[in-house]
């Protein structure tokens, strides 16, 4: 039908244009990031890899704001040049004028499940991959990369912040030692890398050894060398293995059901932690809730914009605006919120679920009110 081809044309060029707007936009937020990686002195075509990857981790969330954007901007199009009125007066229900444009959306909510179910995933492990293989040229990076340092036993500072590619000044590393129960510390005044050693000037060791359980004491242990020096693969190989960290949003689908499946058998094992273990299926059924929720996301903020961008009085109100901000804002907070309380399923299913069941009822009855004529 032509008017549906219109009507879809409209909707999916202002969804382009707000896609690439979007993208643009948040990949400023990773600026830091790429700077890093590009001052770790990887190639041009590596740079532009790891920037293109960035563009999978933000689709998931540009997806639903753009859908939103378009689908208000075509219903007060609609409005404000009467064609609403004319395609209503031609016999066709509210409904069946936004049947395009809810169907387009549907398909671009599966669209964005499998973007963040299997494309982003894809993309975070490739980005670490990246990241990594840049140690082995200059193992240096990695700790100037300090997002890179999520793991809970590892803490790293450097007196200088600069993208430096072969030094680091006043470097502190602390280590929690799980054998003695202490944190170890380690503090040097500059870090040189010159292929293929790594070397250290004025290096401190603070550590210690069994504690003595009879006397109440500690048996510390202090050395200070002048300079020493590591090979650049051992002192790589090193620090990955202290870094990394497997979580439930880098594993594609398939991989993270498996992930489940190897969690219960533990289950049945008696000496497993039992209640860790089921805290990671949680938080694993959780991840998936998370990735259904951010694709339906789509479709609910595009009936949302597209029931309420509908402007039926004959002076202008913001009424309707305030409504869309505030629900959409609602939705993507309640997102945002449940990855602080994944182990916690059915309070996440209630975040990630519950608003969009909320606007989608909202919008229906704005739809109904709209039909019988009440502004």
């Amino acid at each position: 039908m032509i008017i549906y081809r219109y009507l879809l044309f409209e909707y999916l060029k202002v969804f382009g244009l707000c896609l690439m707007f979007f993208i643009a936009i948040l990949l400023t937020t990773r600026l830091e990031e790429i700077a890093y990686f590009a001052a770790a002195g990887g190639s041009g075509w590596t740079i532009l890899k790891f920037i293109l990857l960035q563009i999978p981790y933000v689709l998931p969330i540009v997806m639903p704001i753009a859908s939103l954007v378009s689908a208000i901007v075509l219903t007060l199009r609609l409005s404000y040049s009467q064609e609403l009125t004319t395609l209503r007066s031609s016999g066709l229900s509210m409904l069946q004028i936004l049947t395009p444009i809810l169907i387009t959306s549907a398909f671009l909510s599966l669209m964005n499940f499998y973007i963040v179910s299997e494309v982003a995933t894809e993309s975070v492990l490739q980005t670490r991959t990246l990241q990594r293989q840049l140690t082995l040229v200059n193992p240096l990076t990695l700790i100037q990369q300090k997002h890179l340092f999520r793991h809970k036993d590892l803490y790293i500072s450097t007196k200088n912040p600069a993208l430096s590619r072969n030094s680091i000044e006043g470097l502190s590393v602390a280590i929690w030692n799980n054998t003695t129960r202490r944190i170890n510390l380690i503090t040097a005044k500059e870090l040189i890398f010159e292929e293929p050693m790594i070397k250290s000037k004025q290096l401190t060791m603070f550590s210690s050894f069994q504690p003595n359980k009879r006397n109440f004491y500690d048996n510390l242990y202090l050395e200070n060398i002048a300079d020493s020096s590591m090979d650049v693969e051992g002192f790589s190989l090193y620090l990955k293995q202290r870094v990394t960290k497997l979580n439930d949003d880098y594993l594609k689908m398939g991989m993270l059901l498996s992930y489940i499946k190897i969690l219960k058998q533990k289950l049945t094992l008696d000496d497993t932690d039992k209640k860790e273990v089921k805290t990671k299926i949680k938080r694993a059924y959780s991840e998936i809730l998370r990735r259904f929720s951010i694709g339906l996301t789509v479709f609910t903020l595009t009936f949302l914009g597209a029931s309420f961008g509908i402007s039926t009085s004959r002076q202008p109100s913001f009424r309707n605006a305030y409504y869309v901000i505030g629900l959409a804002s609602i939705l993507l907070i309640c997102i945002f919120s449940a990855k602080a309380v994944m182990s916690k399923i059915w309070l996440t299913a209630c975040l990630f679920f519950l608003p969009d069941i909320i606007i989608i009822a909202l919008s229906i009855w704005n739809l109904n009110r709209i039909s019988r004529g009440i502004e």
